[in-house]
């Protein structure tokens, strides 16, 4: 899918948060996986979250508990390690872009 937005969104354990782009393949996965090992999914309404499956010996991750909180969605041991935001994959098989206000509150939730 062509847009000037960028795919996902990189939320990283130390409070930086990144955008990234899908692959020439359109894989969310195959964009998220050099930046989580063991990686995992879970629908939560119009976004996925991606994450590593082993939350295990990661560092806390506030700045997605501030992230996946405000959409409802707490973890009881917190997120742990680096996770990734989509939007849901459509019946084609295709991940729009982040919308403006996706990012937009993204931007604001990481500014603290």
């Amino acid at each position: 899918m062509t847009s000037d937005g960028p795919d996902f969104a990189v939320l990283h354990p130390d409070g930086r948060l990144e955008y990234g782009r899908l692959g020439e393949d359109g894989s969310a996965y195959h964009a998220v996986k050099p930046y989580i090992d063991d990686v995992s999914s879970q629908g939560m309404g119009r976004l996925r979250a991606w994450f590593s499956d082993g939350f295990g010996g990661l560092p806390p991750n506030p700045l997605a508990d501030r992230v996946l909180s405000s959409v409802g969605y707490h973890h009881p041991t917190g997120w742990r390690g680096t996770v990734a935001l989509s939007m849901e994959e459509d019946q084609a098989g295709e991940y729009a872009p982040l919308p403006t206000e996706v990012r937009a509150t993204l931007d604001e939730l990481a500014a603290g």
